[in-house]
């Protein structure tokens, strides 16, 4: 096997040209193939880092009232659902706030998560440092607060941060503990830094939907069903003002679903997947296409060698020896190809984070991915073995005779290597147009998507975020006069996020919120 090698390394490289052509061609094909399956694994299959067995976690939503079954849960309902004790690993959280974090002269902004203190106990995580938070942090003096790495090295260190004091917002916290490497929250493109126990105080109003629900059931989602179902009917009736309402039926009642954890709401998965199936579906033309033109080209190869392999036949070499030899060509060719289309894999997956904004770039981790040379190499070997039977078949197929001809141009010409090319040519012409056809479509819609009229126009305009204690009550027409003053500034508008009468029923809540 090692002589075949060696030999195939010579022979290619006396046709260097096509030798080269081979290579690129196979190497783009495996490697955008590889580079795309990659970002579309990290993007929606790929499990929070850190979280164990991430096949058994449930999100839990709560029915809007615009008709959306996606929604969020109010703290009250979260404890009415705990009371039933149906789903006894069950967790909440709330990642809405952006806080300032400062220790010493470092001052960071961070996005914080309240969470109850079951909720790395649900994840099934361990601490990178120190210790994660406990059930009993939620009363605990001074409050207890967990950091991911990104922050904790932002601010100094990983392993000298716990047991610092850090001040979050306006309010002072022990950090006890450094979260799982890379784990950044569970919701895509909202990376968190900042855990707190979640309190009571201040969410008692039933209506006041915020909290995303998370559990761990080994039987899955659909066992809770038909519990969900139940309660929700039951609070429905007991808090009618809060737990009823749909669009279409002011009177049903506000369901719970249960649904296999996903970074993505239900809804949102579902556009994506569409969205990545058809992505995917491109770039295994791409692939298809890069495969039948290598087997083209090498068929055609061995085809202008069928005199060489005739003489070989006439001086006592077998035709198993032949087709050993012409498989080892087509496999080394087709395993280098692959090697280059991984490199060229590895480094766009490490360039696309750099196309997004810092959070979620920190949550596109799709860098170090195994199954990425799993992939590329195992594409790259089928290719090898499928592409390079054909072509070793019918080169090795020369009668001893032809080794007495001069011509070598009229022994390619044989019918069954002809037939066979005549095929790959009409694959690879009917793939290309496919291919072409769909990446002009894909182009022209994305074109139309971002040269679209939304009647909203965008240039020059700044936006600025602001954290108010009390909400959006603390803006005023002050603020907006200082903003005025602000040299370049022409105008100044603002807005604020409020919490929407749909969460109340239909009712306008007694206070803004924002």
């Amino acid at each position: 096997m090692f002589e075949d090698l060696r030999f195939a390394l010579r022979s290619l490289g006396r046709s260097k040209v096509l030798t080269t052509v081979l290579l690129v061609s196979l190497a783009l094909g495996t490697g955008v193939n590889a580079a795309v399956c990659g970002i579309v694994y990290a993007l929606l299959l790929q499990p929070p880092a850190g979280v164990g067995h991430p096949g058994h976690l449930v999100s839990i939503y709560t029915s809007e009232f615009s008709g959306s079954p996606y929604g969020r849960t109010s703290y009250p309902d979260y404890l009415s659902l705990l009371e039933q004790r149906v789903i006894p690993d069950l967790a909440a959280y709330d990642d809405d706030e952006m806080v300032s974090v400062r220790l010493g002269s470092s001052t960071r902004s961070a996005r914080l998560s309240a969470v109850t203190g079951n909720f790395f106990d649900v994840l099934q995580m361990t601490a990178h440092a120190g210790r994660l938070l406990l059930p009993a942090d939620t009363h605990r003096t001074p409050a207890a607060a967990v950091v991911s790495v990104a922050l904790a090295d932002s601010l100094g260190d990983a392993a000298t941060i716990t047991g610092a004091h850090v001040e979050i917002g306006s309010a002072s916290y022990e950090v006890v503990g450094v979260a799982a490497p890379n784990f950044r929250g569970l919701r895509s493109g909202r990376a968190t830094d900042v855990w707190i126990p979640m309190r009571a105080e201040g969410r008692g109003d039933r209506g006041d939907r915020r909290l995303s629900i998370l559990a761990r059931h080994d039987r899955g989602a659909s066992s809770l069903q038909p519990a969900l179902s139940e309660i929700a009917g039951r609070l429905a009736n007991d808090h009618p003002l809060t737990n009823r309402g749909a669009l279409n039926d002011e009177t049903a009642a506000r369901a719970f679903s249960a649904f296999e954890y996903s970074p993505r709401d239900p809804a949102a998965g579902s556009r994506f997947a569409t969205i990545a199936a058809v992505v995917v579906g491109a770039v295994a033309l791409l692939l298809v296409s890069a495969c039948v033109n290598a087997g083209t080209l090498l068929l055609s190869r061995a085809m202008s060698r069928r005199h060489e392999l005739a003489v070989k036949r006439a001086l006592g070499a077998t035709r198993s020896r032949l087709v050993r030899q012409l498989f080892a060509e087509s496999l080394f060719v087709c395993l280098a190809g692959g090697a280059l289309g991984l490199l060229f894999a590895i480094w766009v997956t490490q360039a696309v984070p750099s196309l997004f904004s810092p959070d979620q770039a920190d949550l596109l981790q799709t860098s170090g991915i195994p199954t990425l040379m799993l992939l590329t190499i195992g594409v790259a070997a089928v290719a090898g073995v499928v592409f390079g039977v054909a072509p070793a078949l019918q080169g090795s197929d020369a009668p001893e005779s032809l080794a007495l001809r001069a011509d070598s141009g009229a022994i390619s010409g044989t019918s069954g290597g002809t037939r066979t090319r005549s095929v790959l040519l009409a694959a690879q012409l009917a793939l290309s147009t496919l291919l072409l056809v769909v990446t002009a479509m894909l182009v022209r819609s994305l074109s139309t998507a971002l040269e679209g009229d939304f009647g909203v126009g965008s240039d020059n305009v700044a936006m600025i975020s602001m954290q108010y204690k009390q909400r959006c009550i603390g803006h005023s027409e002050a603020r907006n006069k200082q903003l005025m003053e602000i040299r370049g500034v022409e105008s100044v508008g603002w807005a604020a996020l409020p919490r929407s009468a749909r969460a109340h029923g239909g009712r306008t809540p007694s206070r803004p919120a924002c």
